[in-house]
């Protein structure tokens, strides 16, 4: 039984080259954008949305992994998953098996995400 790990290749998934310099680990920190900010805000009241980042916090993993442990239908994962990378909170990337079977993989790239309450704004600011 071959115990090799699979080699795991990001995804761009067609952004831009102004998006894809923004992209990776620190691609959330920091972010001031108001719409995002809304979007993750909206995202993590979502229990779905919560249980999926906390899976994929640690490793990388399938959407149909996602799916099964968490008992979700696949479509309402992918709806999510596609959300939350809209954002920068999560990533993909291609899983390729000795076998030539390739998959995309989600994983969450943020550890913490900070709200801050002004007289005047309320503030988020996520973090790798």
């Amino acid at each position: 039984m071959d115990t090799t790990m699979p080699e795991t290749v990001p995804q761009t998934r067609g952004r831009t080259d102004a998006e894809l310099s923004q992209s990776g680990p620190d691609a959330a920190a920091g972010s001031n954008d108001s719409a995002d900010s809304d979007e993750l805000l909206s995202l993590l009241s979502d229990d779905s949305a919560r249980e999926i980042l906390t899976t994929i916090s640690e490793d990388p993993l399938p959407a149909r992994e996602i799916a099964d442990q968490l008992d979700l239908s696949r479509p309402t994962v992918y709806r999510r998953l596609n959300r939350l990378e809209a954002i920068g909170v999560v990533e993909t990337s291609l899983s390729f098996d000795a076998d030539g079977h390739h998959r995309q993989q989600f994983t969450a790239t943020l550890d913490r995400v900070v709200v801050s309450i002004d007289a005047d704004r309320i503030t988020v600011d996520s973090a790798a």
